[in-house]
């Protein structure tokens, strides 16, 4: 089966895609879209990375003007509740110096809208790549993606992998252990420096435990922060881990035009 979709402002066929109620899932060859494309072929060993979950940019106005804010000489983007809309979409490509890549979860049926991952480096990826689930969330019957990008380092024989998730959630924690898996498999076999960080939908002390036990025994360190006491912000939810790293600095800004905070962390590759 074929279908078109402008979900990221330029023509997309879709072959072969499998369908939910209500929403397409991307065959795996149409769920990633580089958005725009850095001349900057290595990343600088000390830098700034900024993780989001957005929630879908519904704050619109006042996400911009926060974005602005809070992007200003980040050099590493992870966004989670990426949305095709123009709105986002143009923000993005307005800061043509960075490389923007967009996997896709799901597109909406009814309107061919879409979301997912974003992640965006002051330079070009050497690689991309991701995972999704298995399983599929209740209700809308969609997967949930972990990105990965790697990035050469200045000065350095080693190259940066940076997964960015979006843990699949109401689900059992055998399945979300499945999703944390298949996350994991992809630094399997890379020997350098790996952050992993974004939303692990972490609601209960189970699903934190589990993730802090599968990570640690990647050989990944928990790197905490302060988190804000808001009620309605999911500050427990996000979560920053790494090895072959330094964090010299990280905070969860007190930032509220999304349900979740934003992290932002001065790292340093060891």
């Amino acid at each position: 089966m074929l279908k078109f979709s402008l979900v990221t402002g330029c023509l997309i066929l879709f072959t072969n895609p499998l369908y939910a109620k209500d929403y397409i899932i991307p065959a795996p060859k149409d769920v990633t879209k580089v958005i725009s494309e850095s001349p900057q072929k290595e990343l600088s060993a000390r830098f700034k990375i900024l993780n989001w979950n957005i929630e879908k940019m519904k704050a619109q106005d006042k996400w911009i003007d926060d974005f602005h804010m809070i992007s200003a000489g980040v050099d590493l983007f992870t966004i989670q509740e990426g949305v095709s809309d123009s709105f986002f979409q143009d923000e993005l490509k307005a800061k043509n110096f960075y490389e923007w890549v967009y996997y896709i979860s799901w597109v909406r049926e009814e309107d061919l809208s879409s979301s997912g991952l974003v992640t965006g480096g002051v330079a070009k990826s050497v690689s991309t790549t991701f995972a999704r689930t298995d399983h599929l969330e209740p209700i809308i019957k969609t997967p949930k993606l972990t990105s990965a990008n790697k990035y050469k380092i200045q000065g350095m024989d080693k190259e940066l992998m940076l997964l960015n998730i979006h843990a699949i959630n109401f689900v059992s924690k055998a399945k979300f252990k499945s999703h944390i898996t298949k996350s994991l498999e992809l630094i399997k076999n890379h020997k350098g420096p790996v952050i992993f960080v974004g939303d692990f939908n972490t609601w209960s002390d189970a699903r934190f435990e589990t993730l802090m036990q599968m990570t640690a025994a990647a050989g990944l360190r928990f790197f905490d922060f302060k988190r804000p006491d808001v009620s309605g912000f999911h500050s427990d939810f996000d979560h920053f881990f790494g090895r072959g790293i330094k964090v010299n600095e990280i905070e969860m800004l007190d930032i509220r035009s999304s349900d979740h905070f934003p992290i932002l962390a001065d790292v340093t590759i060891l």
